[in-house]
């Protein structure tokens, strides 16, 4: 992994870390209304609905992006620290093994359930430039949904999409072999022939 990888990647966990401690705090004070219960009751089943929701939106998206990314233009390899995605699964599962069935809720069966499928498309899939767009690993972005991209100077590609995080400040962050970078250029100057600095 590159240091901007590592530099955007942290940047992103925070946006996004922010984005759902807001809304689930948000939520649980709903919650805590309607049902009458304490927010901090509250949070806990907050929580395990966003991660409910993010499971479902992320594997609907994966299974829309399969079926309408079309053909492989340039496969650009596995994300360069694969195994560390399945050392973390490897960790996740001893942690639950050791832990046993005493005290699993919702919460936490959901939360599991949404880092393992997160960390195993990480680990099991491949950066692909596409027909329809680009293949992150685990999920497709659309050449139309791609407002700007930029090269960092140790061949990261980072690319600002359309939409909420976005404006954030979250951008996807992808390593490219040395190698491969001419290549993945000329196919985004062919579909997204305005590089802009993100």
């Amino acid at each position: 992994m590159t240091s901007t990888g590592y530099g955007q990647g942290a940047r992103n966990a925070l946006i996004c870390g922010a984005v759902v401690a807001v809304v689930s705090f948000a939520l649980a004070a709903v919650l805590s209304l309607i049902l009458g219960r304490t927010i901090a009751d509250c949070w806990r089943l907050s929580f395990a609905f966003l991660c409910t929701a993010a499971f479902s939106v992320v594997l609907a998206q994966w299974l829309y992006g399969r079926k309408t990314a079309g053909r492989v233009l340039l496969d650009c390899g596995p994300h360069p620290t694969w195994w560390v995605f399945l050392v973390c699964l490897a960790l996740i599962t001893i942690g639950r093994t050791l832990q046993g069935s005493t005290g699993s809720s919702w919460p936490q069966v959901s939360g599991t359930i949404a880092l393992y499928v997160a960390l195993l498309g990480f680990a099991a899939g491949r950066l692909q430039v596409r027909e329809n767009g680009i293949w992150g690993y685990c999920s497709l972005l659309r050449w139309s949904r791609i407002e700007s991209y930029h090269w960092a100077v140790d061949s990261t590609l980072l690319v600002k999409g359309k939409g909420f995080f976005p404006a954030l400040g979250f951008r996807s962050v992808l390593p490219v072999r040395p190698k491969q970078k001419q290549a993945v250029d000329d196919l985004l100057i062919k579909f997204r022939p305005a590089p802009q600095a993100v």
